[in-house]
C-alpha cells in the first residue's frame, strides 16, 4: 500500500536502533543538505502527493483493510 520512495532519494542513511545514532545520522543529512544543496524534501512530498490529508486517509484506509 505504501511504496518506497527511497530508491529516488540521492542520500539516504541507515540507523541503528536508538537516539544516539538517529541523532548523527540527521545531523550529516543537515550537513550534507547545506554544503551540497540538493535535497529537495518539501518539494519531493509535493511531487509524491504526500500531504498531512492523503497521508491521513492512506493510514485510515490501511487500519481499515487489517480489521
Amino acid at each position: 500500500m505504501f511504496p518506497d520512495y527511497s530508491m529516488d532519494s540521492k542520500v539516504s542513511y541507515i540507523t541503528e536502533q536508538g537516539v544516539t545514532d538517529y541523532s548523527n545520522r540527521l545531523l550529516e543529512a543537515i550537513k550534507f543538505s547545506r554544503t551540497k544543496n540538493t535535497l529537495n524534501g518539501r518539494g519531493r512530498l509535493t511531487e509524491l502527493g504526500l500531504d498531512s490529508k492523503s497521508v491521513a486517509q492512506k493510514i485510515i484506509s490501511l487500519y481499515e483493510s487489517i480489521i
